[in-house]
């Protein structure tokens, strides 16, 4: 937490307060974040005696704030110099509510794992969203760096207690006719799962949180819908069919070309994934180029694994998420949210 405390103090970050919400912590934080205060006039600690989550302690904080602009950081991310300040220049349109910053990997060489992760940020987030702002259909403002123009969030009614609350506030601002914004200069570095059991669940989370909020909640399923951007339009039909659709028919895909091809099956699939490394490494290296931005060691060593790692084994995690939360409304069990916020959103049982 200090480091990122530390990161958003320097004068040149413009932030005239830091709220730090102590979310029923049982692990020291309470007194790293009183030491901080001590240190720092402009510091204040809020204080919850039961964990409530996430969304009740930055709404917490949303109401306790005096500023016109509200960044939310994630205690594991660290803001680079500057980036608050580029954030905040998208504010100056006042069409816009949420902008959110260009996240990467802050611990990328720690193993394989975590340098493959580094790489998937830089390709959806950096670049795709990138893309999306082009576009004006910005579709998800990431909970670990983004920043609100407090008025709107605040008559919107704050975050979502539930599942996936950062993509969900983004859907409901830019649905309430508030545009949303990608700013790929505004940079900050966020700690990525170490271990595949963390890695699975947490996109476990995140995919059955997407598709809870873009089905169930804002039925986004119809291939039109009225007063919508074209650019809205294209981000919506990009989920259904190139990850719900590609996603849930991928398992049944593989097995017809097993059943099709019999033994060639091994080879056959060998040449394929060797193809799509070759694709992948194209492609990283024009995600770099594009960047401005040199691959490390620990990230040109994995990325002939990339299209392994992207096109199977997150697509099959993909694919259990969905089913789960198609068949069993797995986001409602999550334990992200307290069980006893989640029992008083979805009843006795918590589902």
């Amino acid at each position: 937490m200090r480091a990122t405390v530390d990161s958003l103090r320097p004068p040149a970050q413009g932030i005239s307060e830091i709220l730090i919400v102590d979310d029923g912590s049982t692990d020291g934080t309470a007194a790293i974040a009183a030491a901080l205060a001590r240190e720092d006039p402009r510091i204040r600690i809020l204080t919850h005696p039961l964990r409530s989550g996430k969304s009740a302690a930055i709404n917490h904080a949303a109401t306790r704030a005096t500023g016109t602009l509200l960044l939310t950081v994630d205690v594991d991310t660290v803001a680079a110099p500057g980036s608050v300040p580029a954030l905040a220049a998208a504010f100056r349109n006042p069409a816009v509510a949420v902008a959110s910053g260009n996240v990467t990997i802050r611990n990328a060489a720690r193993n394989p794992l975590t340098a493959l992760q580094s790489l998937e940020y830089l390709q959806s987030i950096a670049l795709g969203r990138g893309f999306l702002d082009h576009l004006g259909s910005v579709g998800c403002c990431s909970g670990a760096f983004s920043m609100f123009r407090r008025a709107p969030f605040l008559a919107a009614g704050g975050l979502n207690v539930g599942p996936g609350e950062d993509l969900e506030i983004t859907l409901r601002l830019r649905e309430a006719g508030h545009r949303t914004r990608f700013i790929g200069s505004a940079m900050a570095a966020t700690l990525a799962p170490t271990t595949l059991p963390r890695l699975i669940r947490q996109r476990l989370r995140w995919d059955r949180d997407a598709l809870a909020i873009r089905l169930f909640a804002y039925r986004q399923i119809l291939p039109f819908r009225r007063g919508e951007s074209l650019g809205s339009t294209l981000e919506r039909l990009d989920f259904l069919l190139f990850d719900l659709a590609a996603t849930l028919v991928f398992p049944f895909y593989l097995l017809h070309v097993a059943l099709r091809f019999g033994e060639a099956f091994t080879p056959l699939m060998a040449g394929v994934l060797l193809l799509l490394s070759g694709i992948a490494t194209a492609n990283l290296l024009l995600v770099h180029l594009a960047l401005r931005r040199l691959p490390t060691l620990p990230e040109l060593a994995v990325i002939p694994a990339f299209a392994l790692y992207q096109g199977i084994v997150l697509r099959f995690l993909r694919f259990f998420a969905f089913s789960d939360e198609l068949l069993f409304a797995g986001s409602h069990r999550d334990a992200f949210v307290p069980p006893r916020i989640r029992r008083a959103l979805y009843g006795r049982d918590g589902t």
